[in-house]
């Protein structure tokens, strides 16, 4: 069965339990802490194609590639090792180096999953770096992405890192894998199309 997957953010309502909310939908939801990213200086960009429901953060100002990407595969199980090893194909074919990392995940939902941190390098220099997480639940596949082709700090690297490993799968009708309370769902993006030219 298709799962109905919404996008929400650890933004806890303020006050008591009574002011809080449950904004779940049925079966499996993706948690991802919130991010402020400035629409003066990101564009938000989405698309689904088939199974597939993407939304993408660029940086408007970055002479190279620097986004943030959430997709949801509905209805896919594939092993979460083997969908990182189809990721890192291509680094492996068309970088001169190219490194895989494992990174350790902060919350553990008890899906399977893979968290990890790619180096592609030509001729000595690093060309991108990639903070992937991809989880396989029940209903869905989910992959999140943080993509440098541009210089960037090792502390702003860290930054990303914790947060991805703070991201996780929750499940209404699970109770080891109850979803929180006192959370609330994002407001609807207002995106454009994703243009196809991303890597």
């Amino acid at each position: 069965m298709r799962s109905q997957v919404a996008f929400l953010i650890f933004a806890l309502l303020a006050g008591g339990a009574a002011s809080r909310t449950s904004a779940f939908s049925p079966g499996e939801n993706l948690l991802t802490p919130e991010v402020k990213l400035d629409s003066s200086e990101w564009d938000e960009l989405s698309k689904n194609e088939g199974p597939m429901e993407s939304l993408m953060w660029r940086k408007k100002s970055s002479a190279g590639f620097d986004a943030y990407v959430v997709t949801v595969i509905h209805d896919e199980g594939m092993p979460a090792k083997e969908f990182r090893e189809i990721q890192d194909q291509p680094g492996r074919k068309s970088c001169d180096k190219f490194s895989t990392t494992d990174l350790e995940r902060s919350k553990d939902d008890q899906f399977p999953s893979e968290f990890w941190r790619t180096e592609c390098f030509s001729e000595g220099a690093l060309l991108a770096q990639i903070v992937q997480l991809v989880i396989v639940g029940n209903d869905s596949l989910y992959h999140v992405q943080r993509i440098w082709r541009v210089p960037i700090s090792d502390a702003e690297r860290q930054t990303w890192i914790d947060h991805l490993s703070s991201i996780y799968v929750c499940d209404t009708r699970s109770a080891k894998k109850k979803c929180p309370e006192g959370f609330r769902k994002g407001d609807p993006p207002h995106n454009q199309p994703m243009q196809t030219d991303e890597p």
